[in-house]
């Protein structure tokens, strides 16, 4: 854990609210084109901050991760506080824990395959660092 990455869980778990407030209050409003943009720009928001501070981090940090540290931190932070938010009543009456799960199960296989790539590439990225650089 490094500077970047606890900005970066900061920032997530800060949008990660403001998108399912808005994402409750749209679903009450029965506001489909509400819920889209803030879908949208959550994402997008998210996007970006993933890659400016993906940027930093691998200026403190110069190890080669494919951003899995990121993803992984997306993942748990997404899933957090989008169960505690149905859990806590915030949420609409029609959200529920199910779509959390089913959501959680697919995104899962997919940082399983991240993961895979990130345990092959991490080993050709540490075979390549140089290693008077890294243990200064």
């Amino acid at each position: 854990m490094n500077k970047a990455l606890a900005t970066f869980i900061l920032v997530a778990s800060i949008l990660t609210l403001i998108f399912r407030y808005g994402l409750s209050s749209a679903i009450t409003e029965k506001s489909w084109g509400f819920l889209i943009a803030i879908a949208v720009i959550y994402g997008l928001s998210m996007f970006a901050s993933g890659w400016y501070l993906g940027k930093k981090d691998n200026q403190e940090l110069p190890i080669y991760d494919l951003g899995f540290r990121f993803h992984l931190s997306t993942f748990l932070v997404y899933h957090a506080i989008s169960i505690i938010w149905i859990i806590s009543g915030a949420g609409n009456p029609n959200e529920n824990l199910f779509t959390i799960y089913i959501g959680m199960g697919i995104w899962s296989i997919f940082l399983t395959i991240h993961a895979i790539f990130y345990l092959v590439e991490r080993r050709k990225a540490i075979a390549s660092l140089d290693k008077d650089e890294l243990f200064e």
